[in-house]
């Protein structure tokens, strides 16, 4: 089990990589949390680079999560929608080609 955390969270990091050099090349940054919200500010989500990122980053932390929490915590999470996000790799690979 320790092997697929560490795959994941070398995932994780690869797409964080990716999402800095998609904002660097787009010249947009993260939003800060302490920041009032501004749509402009979601401006990095329209490079398609960053978005994939992103998505990889919210499937691979749902995942994360399923493995190092207890289940009924996961299961409180898929059914309150606390991070839906994080299921679109899970549901893109169910989409038939």
């Amino acid at each position: 089990m320790f092997e697929q955390v560490r795959q994941l969270l070398n995932l994780i990091t690869k797409s964080v990589d990716d999402l800095e050099q998609a904002c660097i090349e787009s010249n947009t940054q993260l939003p800060s949390l302490d920041d009032p919200f501004h749509p402009a500010s979601e401006a990095f989500r329209d490079n398609p680079v960053a978005a994939e990122a992103i998505s990889v980053i919210s499937a691979a932390t749902v995942q994360l999560n399923a493995i190092v929490s207890p289940p009924r915590n996961v299961l409180y999470y898929a059914v309150g929608g606390v991070s839906p996000n994080g299921f679109v790799l899970l549901f893109r690979s169910l989409k038939p080609s």
